[in-house]
């Protein structure tokens, strides 16, 4: 009997002492009062006139052309630059073979000394190719914040 109470009293089925009805009760009132006729507020604004359409400012020749129906197609892309030196050319196929020898290695179950030299040829490219960074940006050196337009 005494979980039956205390289930009652989880489910919110106690008395209220200052408005003499259950938590139930004055729940199943809240919601009453939420779910009443919507139609009353649109009544309301009813009553009141329309708002004004927005005024649409007069033909701009260069929103025209914006909105017109042509057709961008942008410029061709420059090519991509080749390393000019052969340590750059060697630093880029480490970098990049590098982690392929290990991802082949390790599917085709090849011998160990494989990954190891994998690894230290990925090692050695990217550190090469940090170390040939400039030290300084240009837009730095020239007094501009770097944006190019």
């Amino acid at each position: 009997m005494e979980a039956w109470h205390s289930y009652n009293a989880w489910q919110g089925n106690q008395m209220d002492p200052e408005r003499g009805r259950s938590d139930r009760e004055a729940w199943d009132a809240i919601v009453a009062d939420l779910s009443a006729d919507p139609t009353l507020a649109a009544a309301d604004s009813a009553l009141q006139p329309p708002p004004e359409p927005p005024r649409v400012p007069a033909s701009d020749p260069m929103i025209d052309e914006l909105l017109s129906d042509g057709h961008f197609e942008p410029p061709e892309p420059p090519p991509l630059p080749r390393p000019a030196d052969l340590i750059s050319r060697f630093a880029w196929a480490g970098a990049i073979l590098g982690p392929t020898l290990i991802l082949l290695s390790q599917l085709f179950g090849l011998p160990w000394i494989l990954k190891a030299a994998g690894g230290a040829a990925a090692l050695a490219g990217f550190a090469t190719l940090v170390m040939k960074l400039p030290d300084r940006h240009r837009h730095v050196e020239d007094g501009t914040d770097g944006a190019v337009v």
